[in-house]
């Protein structure tokens, strides 16, 4: 299976930024579950509307904390500044994730279950 020319141009700028190896994966892994979120769809043919939808689902569907969410909209940033060269703006919609609570206990909880203590 052959290697996406996207995905080693990614790679590429991420080295050359002097990145961690450990960005590198996550970057390229939230810009793969945003692609294939979209069908496959080039990112050039997407735009502020798809990323919006994309971030979103992350929160309402997902269910994922607002710091994972934030790495998700910071690769996918990095992808349009860096790569695509067109940044995004405001990404106006884009709904708030919740935070991720840690228990005193040591488990992950949410904040409900927190406030129960």
């Amino acid at each position: 299976m052959g290697r996406s020319v996207l995905l080693s141009k990614i790679r590429t700028e991420i080295r050359r930024q002097g990145m961690s190896y450990h960005i590198e994966q996550t970057y390229i892994g939230w810009i793969t579950r945003f692609i294939y979120y979209h069908k496959l769809k080039h990112p050039k043919n997407m735009g502020e509307e798809e990323v919006v939808e994309f971030l979103n689902y992350l929160v309402t569907v997902r269910e994922v904390p607002d710091s994972i969410q934030s790495q998700a909209r910071q690769a996918i940033e990095f992808l349009y500044r860096y790569i695509i060269r067109e940044p995004l703006p405001s990404l106006k919609g884009v709904i708030q994730g919740e935070p991720l609570y840690i228990c005193r206990w040591g488990g992950r909880n949410r904040k409900q279950q927190v406030s129960a203590s």
